[in-house]
């Protein structure tokens, strides 16, 4: 039986957790402002504001509240996955062995 080192299997989990979260972001950037540009619509009409609902669906004007950018979730992802290949970096001490003469 191998015995494995934890902390290159903890670097290796880190690597793939940040590539994941890489390609999380631009997919969550993606899908999340259609559920609230939905939102928002929906509040607009709502509140009765015929001009606020007017201006949406003639010059398609959002709030800021509304998009969401994808960078701060891929900087995470790299940021996590830099650390991982930190840790693959560090080169362990030889163990000693000792040898019987």
């Amino acid at each position: 039986m191998t015995h494995r080192d934890p902390l290159r299997l903890f670097a290796w989990l880190l690597v793939v957790a940040g590539v994941l979260i890489i390609f999380a972001g631009p997919l969550y950037a993606s899908v999340d402002p259609r559920a609230r540009d939905r939102r928002w619509f929906r509040r607009a009409v709502e509140s009765g504001d015929r001009d606020r609902v007017d201006q949406m669906l003639v010059e398609d004007v959002r709030t800021a509240w509304v998009v969401v950018s994808p960078w701060p979730i891929v900087m995470a992802g790299a940021s996590v996955t830099a650390f991982g290949v930190l840790l693959l970096a560090i080169r362990r001490p030889a163990e000693r062995r000792s040898t019987a003469r």
